[in-house]
């Protein structure tokens, strides 16, 4: 298991741990209607498309991207996909945790409770709609632009 996969694995494990146990009693939120949920993945998939897209052009930016992997680290600022990716499981660990924390400690499970769990789901789409989108752009790996081989 590489460096990265580890760090990766412990920050979301943390986040989950941390949104399962929460340091303040939970309380009863207003409920929404579960359109919010749908419109809420929608848009993680929308917004990352179009945050991508603009990093494509963006001098800065890595010629070439890899396809997100574990063992990329996660902060590298000329492959977004490799934050992305990160940020979507990220997302779904914290969902996660609220969910198991209102199914065990209460109060009952709502809606808004299940927003990580949407908004993490539309990230991890949006990744993979980008390496669609900008297939142009994606290779399998260039052991240059990875940080731990030079």
């Amino acid at each position: 298991m590489s460096k990265w996969t580890t760090i990766r694995l412990a920050l979301i494990a943390a986040t989950l741990v941390a949104s399962a146990f929460p340091s303040t009693p939970p309380e009863q939120t207003e409920d929404m209607p579960v359109l919010f949920l749908i419109a809420v993945f929608v848009f993680g998939i929308v917004a990352l498309l179009g945050v991508v897209g603009f990093q494509r052009f963006n001098p800065l930016s890595a010629t070439t991207w890899r396809y997100p992997d574990w063992s990329i680290n996660p902060f590298l600022l000329r492959e977004p996909l490799q934050f992305f990716h990160f940020g979507g499981y990220f997302m779904l660990a914290s969902g996660l945790g609220t969910v198991i924390s209102r199914m065990v400690f209460g109060p009952a499970l709502s809606v808004s409770d299940c927003l990580p769990l949407a908004f993490g789901l539309g990230i991890l789409c949006g990744v993979r709609a980008c390496t669609i989108a900008y297939h142009d752009k994606m290779v399998s790996d260039v052991p240059e632009a990875r940080g731990t081989r030079r």
